[in-house]
C-alpha cells in the first residue's frame, strides 16, 4: 500500500514542485494539498496522511496554532518542515531527502505486516485498534481545534471542519455496529425467526430499491418461471443481497449493467449478481469473505465486514456463497439456499429495469 501525503504551501507553484517531488518517489501519492497548516489539519481528518510536507515563510502567522494543531489531528504522521523559497525552481534546494523520509514509512509499515509484529493487521485486536482510534483522534483534533480558534476560521472552514466530524462519526458509528453484528454472527444469534419467502418477489423489492439510489447503472433483474419457496429470516438475506447489489455498484462503471438472476437447483435456490467491473484475481477470491479484509484498502472506504457478514447469513441458513470472475472480466457474486421443495408458481419471469 503506497504511503500517503499531503502538501501544503500558501503558493500553488511550490505546491506544485512538491507534488513533482513526491511523484519521483516510489509507493506514495499525494491524496490532498492545503494553503496553511490550519487547513491542512481539517485535511487531515479526512485524509489520515503519513507524510505531511510543508512550505513555510518566516512571517507565516498561522504556522504558530496551526502546526501544533495538525499534530494532534495527525499524531502519526511524519511532519517535514521547508521553507517556501527552497520550492521556487521546482526542487529545494537544502534540507531533506524526501526518499529518506519514505523510505522510512516503509520501514515502519513493513515491521507493522511481519508475523512477529505486534500490529499485525490480520489480527483482529489489531485492526480494531486503528481503524477506531485513528479517526477518534482525528474528531478529537478537529473539535479542539475549532473550540480554541473558532474566530480564526472563516464559514465556509467551519462547515467543512464540522462536516467531517459528522462524516468521520457516522464512519465510525458504521464500524461500531458492523462490529457488534459480527459478533453476533460469530456466536451464530445473527439470523432470526424464519419464514417462507418466495425469492421472486424479494429480488424485485431489493432491485427496485437499489435502482432508485443507483442511477447511473442499469439494474437487470432476471428469475426462472418458477422458484421453490425458501425458509429464510427475509430482513437478513434482503441484506444480503443488497450487500452484492450495492458492492457490484461501487465497483463498476456508471452507465453500465448489472444483472440479478435467480434459478433453482435440485436442492438449492441460488442468487447471481454479475457486474461489468475491473474483475477480480483469482488468487483473492478466498480472501473477500474473511472478516476485516479488504483487496484495496487505500482506493476504497469500508471496513471489510460486508460480505464476512453475508457469508455468515448464508451459512446460518444451511446455504453457501462464493464468487467467479477474473481481472477484466467482471465479477459475478453468487449465494445458494436451500429449498424446501415447495413451488411459488408466481409466473413471473424476466426482466426489472
Amino acid at each position: 500500500m503506497p504511503a500517503r501525503a499531503v502538501v501544503v504551501a500558501a503558493d500553488p507553484g511550490a505546491r506544485e514542485a512538491m507534488r513533482r517531488a513526491i511523484d519521483e518517489v516510489p509507493n506514495v501519492e499525494v491524496v490532498g494539498e492545503a494553503d496553511d497548516p490550519k487547513d491542512a489539519a481539517i485535511l487531515a481528518a479526512r485524509a489520515h496522511p503519513d507524510l505531511v510536507l510543508i512550505a513555510l515563510s518566516p512571517a507565516d502567522e498561522n504556522a504558530a496554532w496551526g502546526l501544533p494543531s495538525l499534530l494532534g489531528v495527525a499524531p502519526g504522521a511524519r511532519i517535514v518542515l521547508t521553507l517556501l523559497e527552497e520550492w521556487s525552481n521546482e526542487r529545494p534546494q537544502q534540507g531533506y531527502d524526501l526518499r529518506e523520509i519514505i523510505a522510512v514509512l516503509r520501514e515502519a509499515r513493513a515491521a507493522d505486516d511481519r508475523p512477529e509484529g505486534h500490529r499485525r493487521r490480520e489480527a483482529t485486536l489489531s485492526m480494531l485498534a486503528h481503524d477506531i482510534l485513528t479517526p477518534t483522534t482525528a474528531v478529537v483534533g478537529v473539535a479542539d481545534l475549532l473550540l480554541r480558534y473558532w474566530d480564526r476560521f472563516d464559514d465556509q472552514q467551519r462547515r467543512e471542519g464540522v462536516a467531517n466530524i459528522a462524516e468521520v462519526g457516522r464512519d465510525l458509528a458504521s464500524l461500531v455496529k458492523g462490529v457488534v453484528r459480527a459478533a453476533a454472527a460469530d456466536a451464530g444469534s445473527l439470523v432470526g425467526d424464519r419464514e417462507p419467502v418466495e425469492l421472486g418477489e424479494l429480488l424485485e423489492q431489493v432491485v427496485r430499491g437499489m435502482q432508485a439510489a443507483a442511477q447511473d447503472h442499469r439494474i437487470e433483474l432476471e428469475t426462472a418461471a418458477e422458484l421453490p419457496t425458501v425458509w429464510i429470516d427475509r430482513t437478513r438475506i434482503q441484506e444480503a443481497v443488497l450487500n452484492f447489489l450495492s458492492n457490484a455498484v461501487k465497483y463498476s462503471p456508471a452507465g453500465t449493467t448489472v444483472r440479478v438472476g435467480a434459478e433453482a437447483g435440485e436442492r438449492e435456490v441460488r442468487v447471481t449478481v454479475t457486474d461489468e467491473g475491473p474483475g477480480i484475481d483469482p488468487k483473492d477470491h478466498g480472501k473477500l469473505f474473511r472478516k476485516f479484509s479488504r483487496l484495496h484498502p487505500e482506493e476504497t472506504p469500508g471496513h471489510g465486514l460486508g460480505l464476512y457478514l453475508v457469508k455468515a447469513i448464508v451459512e446460518a441458513h444451511g446455504g453457501r456463497v462464493w464468487v467467479d470472475g477474473s481481472p477484466g472480466a467482471g465479477s459475478t457474486f453468487g449465494l445458494a439456499l436451500p429449498a424446501t421443495g415447495r413451488t411459488a408458481g408466481t409466473g413471473r419471469s424476466g426482466r426489472r429495469d
